[in-house]
């Protein structure tokens, strides 16, 4: 039962991305909705991963002691939307 409830709910977002062209595969998600982060992340500069100057903030995974270090690097702006529509989608 809790299956079909999931299926149900996800067959709404599955319809919606076959009418985007390129969206029928997972390669194809990976490639647009990364692409359509990194070009948001880029474009809009948000202040969690990016200087003021516009440079890109180091990981705190790699620099814990810098105190200009984030917990969202410039990176995942791209790289979250592409497993999530790609992978877990």
């Amino acid at each position: 039962m809790a299956e079909e409830m999931v299926e149900a709910a996800l067959t709404p977002i599955e319809e919606a991305l076959l009418c985007i062209p390129g969206c029928s595969g997972p390669l194809g998600r990976v490639a647009i909705f990364g692409g359509a982060g990194a070009a948001f992340a880029y474009g809009v500069k948000p202040s969690i991963s990016f200087e003021a100057d516009g440079t890109a903030k180091p990981w705190i995974l790699f620099d814990p002691t810098n105190a200009r270090s984030t917990l969202f690097p410039h990176w995942m702006w791209g790289v979250l939307p592409a497993v999530i529509f790609g992978v877990l989608i």
